[in-house]
């Protein structure tokens, strides 16, 4: 192994050591706040916290803030802000103020259980349905991101004068965003059926639900613009080499048998042939798919993490109602 080899290496080794701390971080922040939810909602309830709250507060919130650090040291979002156009990023700009109200929205929730019944004692029941309808607008309007990020990554991963190797970036960029991508649709799919009092039974078609849009999301948005484009290039590339190949086929059969000169072309037809046909293999057996195995494993993560997430948010209600 070479010192350039070696460097290179402990470099390597260094950034992913450096991503899974980051990764923990955020896992470990998020817990904190999911812990303060959790705590305020059983001193409102008047009731203890016990090991169940703890095990459960660390399946929503930490992994939900591993994954958003592993968004955000995968630099997904950058890879996906390339992609868009002048339009497309002054909207998905505004994402940031989206998070400021999520947070205010977060202080006021707190304030709301935590401080306000001991300072004042009024009726909250105004202040209560203003915290609720946030959460109906910051979902819903969560949904505009999704489809800043899905249209003008679609038209680019089915586009033809885009180099198969930034496509499969994006689309790797894209895979691991969907989880959050069309989250906000079922969020939203949700407060409806609450706001309409519709209840959800069997309680397994919730798991149902989460795996069907991520598929539908992955399918839609990721793999069938990627795979039919790709697809077109393995068509066009193959049959440029086919037509090289019967062409060299041609040459070969003039060549004669009888001089040096001829056996040598005759060999170098055979070899440039052979070098095709290898060349035709290997795009034979590239595949046309960005992720063979991310659809059922991602799909059942993202099931009982998005009904376990629904599950917090019902109880988290039942503060107000």
């Amino acid at each position: 192994m070479t010192l350039n080899s070696e460097e290179k290496l402990i470099s390597n080794s260094i950034s992913f050591w450096s991503k899974i701390r980051k990764v923990l971080f955020y896992g470990i922040g998020f817990y904190v706040i999911g812990f303060l939810l959790v705590l305020a909602n059983r001193y409102v309830r008047q009731e203890t916290f016990s090991v169940s709250d703890a095990v459960f507060t660390f399946m929503y919130f930490f992994v939900l803030g591993a994954y958003l650090g592993l968004i955000e040291v995968e630099k997904c979002a950058e890879k996906i802000f390339l992609v868009l156009s002048r339009r497309w990023r002054k909207v998905a700009g505004t994402l940031r103020w989206w998070f400021y109200v999520l947070f205010a929205w977060l202080v006021l929730f707190l304030i709301r259980v935590l401080l306000l019944p001991q300072v004042l004692k009024i009726d909250f029941s105004l202040f209560d349905v203003f915290l609720i309808y946030m959460v109906f607008i910051l979902s819903f309007s969560s949904c505009i991101y999704s489809l800043t990020t899905y249209i003008p990554c679609g038209k680019y991963l089915a586009s033809a004068q885009v180099k198969i190797e930034e496509k499969k970036k994006v689309a790797d960029a894209l895979t691991v965003l969907t989880p959050s991508l069309g989250f906000p649709w079922i969020l939203a799919i949700y407060l409806v059926l609450s706001l309409a009092r519709i209840q959800v039974e069997p309680y397994w078609i919730i798991y149902v639900l989460f795996i069907s849009a991520y598929v539908a999301c992955f399918n839609v948005f990721i793999d069938l613009p990627y795979s039919v484009s790709i697809k077109k290039e393995k068509e066009q590339e193959l049959d440029r080499l086919e037509k090289k190949r019967t062409a060299l086929l041609e040459n070969l059969q003039k060549v004669g048998d009888d001089k040096t000169e001829d056996i040598l072309k005759k060999i170098a037809f055979e070899s440039e042939i052979a070098r095709i046909d290898r060349e035709k293999q290997e795009i034979e057996s590239k595949s046309i798919h960005p992720y063979k195995l991310v659809i059922p494993l991602a799909s059942f993560t993202l099931g009982i993490f998005g009904a376990l997430f629904i599950d917090f948010i019902k109880k988290l209600f039942q503060i107000f109602l």
